[in-house]
């Protein structure tokens, strides 16, 4: 990893908040964090850190703890949303940003819409990603978040990564996210300074500050957010004066961070980054005829190519038939992994990088070597070896490899 920018402190009242500064895009984008975050630990998440990293590529990214969490001042009781909203404007101050982007996820998301509500001058444009505009049920509102579940699992096991069973329902059991959650948790406030927050946003609603929202508005919500439903993300869109909304995969955290940086790009830039690489994902089918090599020495070379020809017809065929629009010999053909498996069962294939026969004088030029993962290339003026980590052989030769 680069190394990152230090991490800063701006000066909110008597309170010191923890922000770093990412990228110098012509966009200033604030991140307003949710119920728990650490400006150091959040770097060690697969997809936080590379979303931060997009972000940053387009914007000047703002990030920071607020008020009673990770790197911030700790001993602050339960301030409320008027009081951590400060946090956004005491670090826009402290690195000159005039006006900016927020993007306000979950219980940052109530903070982001008071500012855009109370600073209008400052608010360029504001995204809403998996938050409410109030957090419990109420009369004509159906849509308020699942407290008793936050409840339980800061009670139950706070710190172990017990926050991956509401956060990220579907990936509750991977022990490396729980791992990290974990840190995460303990790092961002013990289970009494967690307790004392959740009960300061109980009886947070800002639907009255709705209508005073004018800046363009973007709600991003994900289908199966077990803790803010999907339904608050639609009706702050209906709410919102000329407010878009995107669902997206998920729980109540990011998994894609790229679709979401995709929504987020086209939503304040007004395009998407086309991104350019010299690798790509390749499959490649080998097939091999048994005693190929014993047939080879048999037949000769001129009946050893006709055996080989009706083997390519086939082959050939398959391929097609799973999606390659290639010209390429059977052996050179790149596929979706998915498909390529598809036709290896059908072919009783090994999927390997595999040395193009058109190079070859007769089948029996090459050997395959199974215990190294490697393949000898032998006969000729030389021998050569090849991995499967290369880029795709549609560009370059291939060697063979055995399985």
């Amino acid at each position: 990893m680069d190394q990152l920018p230090a991490i800063r402190y701006a000066t909110a009242g008597d309170l010191d908040i923890a922000y770093r500064v990412l990228g110098s895009g012509p966009l200033d984008l604030v991140w307003v964090p949710g119920l728990i975050s650490n400006l150091d630990i959040e770097w060690e998440d697969r997809v936080r850190a590379p979303l931060y990293r997009r972000l940053a590529s387009f914007s000047r990214l703002i990030t920071f703890d607020k008020r009673g969490m990770g790197l911030s001042d700790r001993s602050v009781g339960a301030p409320t949303h008027e009081e951590r909203m400060d946090d956004v404007r005491a670090d826009m101050d402290a690195v000159g940003s005039e006006r900016a982007a927020l993007i306000g996820h979950s219980e940052g998301g109530l903070m982001s819409i008071l500012f855009a509500a109370t600073y209008p001058e400052r608010t360029a444009a504001l995204i809403l990603f998996g938050t409410t505009a109030r957090m419990t049920n109420a009369p004509g509102y159906p849509h308020g978040a699942a407290i008793s579940e936050i409840r339980r699992i800061v009670d139950d096991g706070w710190g172990t990564g017990s926050s991956a069973e509401v956060f990220a329902f579907a990936m509750r059991d991977h022990p490396r996210l729980r791992e990290h959650l974990g840190r995460i948790e303990r790092a961002s406030g013990s289970p009494r300074t967690i307790t004392a927050i959740v009960d300061s946003i109980v009886g947070s609603d800002l639907r009255g500050a709705l209508p005073a929202v004018s800046a363009p508005t973007l709600v991003i919500h994900t289908i199966d957010d077990r803790i803010i439903p999907i339904g608050s993300g639609r009706w702050l869109a209906d709410h919102i004066a000329g407010a878009g909304f995107v669902e997206i995969p998920g729980g109540h955290v990011v998994f894609d961070g790229d679709l979401f940086a995709d929504e987020v790009e086209s939503f304040l830039t007004g395009g998407r980054r086309v991104t350019t690489t010299d690798r790509v994902l390749s499959t490649v089918l080998f097939s091999d005829i048994v005693g190929s090599t014993e047939a080879a020495s048999t037949l000769g070379d001129q009946k050893w190519r006709e055996l080989l020809d009706q083997h390519d017809m086939p082959t050939r065929h398959e391929i097609e038939a799973h999606g390659d629009d290639s010209s390429s010999r059977p052996a050179m053909a790149c596929s979706p992994p998915s498909t390529a498996r598809r036709a290896a069962s059908r072919t009783d294939a090994d999927c390997h990088l595999c040395r193009s026969r058109s190079e070859s004088k007769s089948g029996s030029e090459f050997t395959r070597e199974r215990s190294s993962g490697e393949a000898t290339t032998s006969g000729g003026s030389g021998s050569t070896s090849a991995h499967a980590s290369r880029p795709c052989p549609r560009e370059a030769k291939c060697s063979s490899l055995g399985p």
